[in-house]
């Protein structure tokens, strides 16, 4: 049986989920995420921490351009304490966050709200 496909098995969805606690840091992810855009694959990062994970996810998927979705668990689950522990706090509106613009990763960790959440032992 001749076909004029290269393959018989035809792929129709790739997608690469890059975790930046993995793969070396935030240049060496988005290095990653350049090279497997050139077989045409996009990216869907793998968010498991918090907070700082998720700052640095977010200045390297904020200039790759083959993005689909950033994954971020505390938006479903409803973990206020994620938001709460940076400041400038991230906030989600309309399915998007900003990425922020202060020094190294955009934001800092709040020490009060540290404070408050900290277990005794």
């Amino acid at each position: 049986m001749s076909s004029d496909r290269p393959h018989n098995l035809t792929l129709l969805w790739m997608q690469a989920q890059p975790v930046v606690g993995n793969y070396g840091g935030i240049n060496a992810t988005r290095l990653a995420c350049d090279f497997v855009r050139m077989f045409g694959t996009e990216i869907c990062t793998h968010n498991w921490a918090g907070p700082l994970t998720t700052l640095a996810t977010l200045q390297y998927t904020a200039v790759i351009p083959n993005l689909f979705r950033q994954e971020w668990p505390h938006v479903r689950l409803g973990l206020d304490w994620e938001t709460e522990i940076v400041a400038p706090a991230l906030k989600v509106q309309k399915g998007r966050v900003a990425v922020p613009t202060g020094p190294g990763i955009g934001a800092e960790p709040d020490i009060a709200a540290l404070q408050k959440r900290r277990i005794p032992g």
